[in-house]
């Protein structure tokens, strides 16, 4: 991303006021073998990005409020399901010596 996608991308998605932002590439350095001293290749190199925030404070903002993860639903339906069942069990608990096919 160049620094202009950073600035969009911060001021659309997160309305944040953003004064300047600065992008830098880390190069890896190359590395020696330890054994046999030839170079090994060096690993991918990657940008940081230095924003200078309009505010002097910043709070993340909660991107993911009222919304529930996978598990979270299907911990919800397993405890309906589960709940559905001891409701049944307690209708039918006075019936045990027959069959559930035959209630």
């Amino acid at each position: 991303m160049s620094r202009f996608d950073v600035k969009q991308y911060l001021e659309k998605i997160y309305k944040v006021p953003v004064l300047s932002v600065r992008t830098e590439l880390r190069m890896h350095e190359t590395e020696k073998h330890p054994v046999t001293n030839h170079s090994l290749p060096p690993e991918q190199h990657y940008k940081i990005a230095h924003v200078q925030l309009d505010e002097e404070t910043f709070e993340f903002p909660d991107i993911f409020k009222n919304k529930q993860t996978q598990s979270e639903k299907a911990m919800e339906d397993y405890k309906k399901a589960l709940n559905e069942e001891n409701k049944t069990r307690n209708i039918d608990s006075g019936h045990l010596d027959l069959p559930k096919w035959f209630r």
